[in-house]
């Protein structure tokens, strides 16, 4: 035979206890004031109650009171917050809906919350269950429209503060009293057996409101995609599983891979995959003293003891080479990367965000300077900090015209003839001087401020356009850029004809340099905004074809007058492969009608290839490097002279 379950056995002793109580405790009797009428001195809370709900509140004739569970928590209330509660007085009739509805009561006692709670009124906290017709409701205070605020809030407040079992122990204490003290025994046989049932029920209320409660906490603390830990647990076993014994023995580590172009690409169940890969390759990597948690979308955080930097060493190379796996495991064709930044924790390391901070930051080098793992030093905090300072001043410095214009020029490749200039921003900071924009870019992007500095540049390029049109320039062109933030803004495409319209100048002349990614990253609101500033007028150029975005079977379907092929693929040309493949990309893209610019060409070999090849537009330092625009101006006179 098995033996009961622990909760039926702490259930069973519960009733027992109870049961005890309620034959050998002294009776209790809970009474408050009583009217025949709702009227009385300022401050009365008047209630109305049930006459018949034994053991929860019912009105005794011989004493002409209420008693019962109920009456008791008013008088606690009572005590606790200097509230005088009148039960308006209504025999055997049950008169609550009547005195709700014509506002002569301020709580309505004894109210099942589900079923009997009357119009315009609002429901308090559950507090007792009770059966009727073997279904169950849910006891406890209702508030009619006259109810302050400051009422519900001191009663509920209490309420709210009161444990299951005391609920209990009040309900045993009221059912002492007994419904009429000249009852028979059969009579009181009956409603004991009830009064054990009702305590099973709240006993199995209070077990199951327990479990619900660990749960919860459970759920607070655990990632609902990968099953282990979030970033609140982070936090919490930080604070209570590292001692300042073994503080400096810890290493904190960082590790994230791009979930945003995988959701773009490839869905939220691809990169909820590979997020659930990961875990389990950390599972099986971390010892009984670490421990682990997804605190970024697509990023992790480990706590790990090891002896050294050698061993730490040893560990992140063998989970990164893992983790890295995932597309030959799965026989994908993409390839998500994973890098890491570290942190050594020092014996006053005591805030989690600090030290997680660090290992975040340990990663942006990495991820920048393309390495699968750094460790984070002094140097590279102290860059970071720098860069927050410049975030913070982005969007004062575009205000107050901080960032200059720079133009470098473009060449037919036809004729070698000037035909236009790409324009380039620079921040000429007042106290760290000229900044080239990787020292800005990536962090505007970050906090949207590259919105305001498109906006900027794009008036700053209408604003030239308009000036070479005055100066009998007017056959130049102008390219300038746009990050992929600010092109799938709802409004792009109404802010660019508002802006233009301030200035007069032939529109395709001006040429929108777009990032694959902004066309190719499936946003709906990219693609219209795209192809409403092709209807006003504007060129459309793709930037950094080849870099690994574009779909080319998609590429007929977009307005694109112009493709600008990355340097990298420049680089390739000087072998035979490479050059073939510059060669048929040209060929391919003059077949669908769209023209190319191949861009950082930097030597005469370069140039001559290019040429020979038969790229539309030439862009590097051969031709000359960015300059300011006066300055290229200047040489741009000189050049045609």
């Amino acid at each position: 035979m098995k033996k009961p379950g622990a909760k039926i056995r702490i259930l069973f002793s519960i009733c027992l206890m109870f049961a005890g109580s309620l034959l050998s405790a002294a009776s209790v009797l809970g009474k408050v004031a009583v009217t025949e009428k709702p009227a009385g001195e300022a401050g009365m809370v008047f209630v109305a109650g049930s006459p018949d709900l034994y053991p929860l509140e019912y009105y005794d004739k011989k004493d002409k009171c209420y008693k019962g569970a109920m009456p008791l928590l008013l008088e606690e209330i009572s005590g606790e917050t200097g509230i005088d509660f009148v039960y308006v007085s209504a025999g055997e009739d049950d008169e609550r809906v009547r005195l709700a509805e014509n506002n002569q009561v301020e709580v309505i006692s004894g109210c099942m919350l589900e079923k009997e709670l009357p119009d315009r009124a609002a429901a308090g906290a559950f507090l007792f269950p009770i059966t009727i017709d073997g279904e169950i409701f849910q006891v406890g205070f209702g508030y009619t429209e006259l109810a302050t605020e400051e009422l519900r809030n001191k009663m509920e407040g209490y309420l709210s503060k009161k444990d299951p079992r005391e609920l209990m122990e009040l309900l045993v204490s009221a059912a002492k009293q007994g419904k009429d003290s000249s009852m028979n025994l059969w009579i009181k046989a009956v409603l004991a057996f009830e009064f054990f049932l009702v305590l099973a029920m709240i006993a199995a209320f209070w077990l199951l409101r327990k479990k619900r409660r660990e749960k919860m906490e459970l759920d607070r603390l655990v990632d609902p995609v990968t099953g282990v830990g979030n970033k609140e647990y982070f936090f919490h076993q930080f604070s209570s599983f590292i001692s300042d014994s073994t503080r400096s023995l810890y290493y904190i580590v960082y590790m994230c891979f791009d979930i945003g172009r995988v959701n773009s690409y490839y869905g939220e169940a691809e990169a909820e995959s590979i997020l659930r890969y990961t875990a389990d390759i950390l599972s099986g990597h971390v010892k009984d003293s670490d421990f682990f948690a997804r605190v970024t979308g697509g990023g992790f955080a480990v706590a790990c003891q090891e002896p050294g930097m050698a061993k730490m060493e040893e560990w992140i190379g063998l989970v990164l080479q893992k983790v890295n796996k995932y597309s030959d495991k799965f026989k994908k064709d993409y390839r998500p990367e994973f890098y890491a930044g570290i942190y050594k924790l020092k014996n006053d390391d005591i805030s989690v965000e600090s030290v997680l901070y660090a290992a975040q930051q340990g990663y942006q080098e990495a991820l920048r300077s393309r390495q699968s793992y750094l460790f984070c030093t002094e140097m590279i905090l102290r860059t970071a900090r720098e860069r927050q300072e410049l975030c913070k001043e982005m969007q004062q410095a575009i205000f107050s015209h901080q960032f200059q214009s720079y133009l470098q020029f473009l060449m037919d490749g036809k004729t070698g003839k000037i035909m236009g200039a790409e324009v380039l921003s620079r921040w000429q900071h007042p106290r760290k001087g000229l900044l080239m924009p990787g020292k800005y870019i990536e962090d505007m992007e970050r906090n949207d401020t590259v919105i305001e500095l498109d906006y900027y540049m794009f008036e700053e390029v209408c604003r030239l356009l308009q000036q070479f049109r005055e100066e009998g320039r007017g056959h130049l062109s102008l390219f300038c850029n746009f990050s992929r933030k600010t092109v799938s803004v709802l409004d792009f495409a109404d802010k660019i004809r508002n802006i233009a319209r301030r200035y007069c100048f032939d529109y395709h002349k001006l040429c929108m340099e777009i990032t694959e990614r902004s066309m190719f990253d499936n946003d709906k609101i990219s693609i219209k905004n795209i192809q409403k500033c092709k209807q006003m007028g504007f060129r459309i150029a793709l930037d950094d074809v080849g870099s690994g975005y574009t779909s080319f079977r998609d590429m007929a379907h977009y307005p694109i007058d112009l493709v600008k092929i990355d340097r990298e693929l420049l680089l390739t040309a000087s072998q035979d492969k490479g050059r073939l493949l510059l060669q048929g990309m040209n060929a391919l893209f003059h077949s669908i009608r769209i023209q190319t610019l191949c861009e950082g060409i930097e030597t005469q070999g370069q140039y001559d290839m290019i040429r020979q090849i038969g790229i539309d537009y030439i862009q590097g330092f051969y031709i000359q490097r960015a300059l300011p625009v006066k300055e290229a101006i200047r040489w741009l006179k000189e050049k045609e002279d």
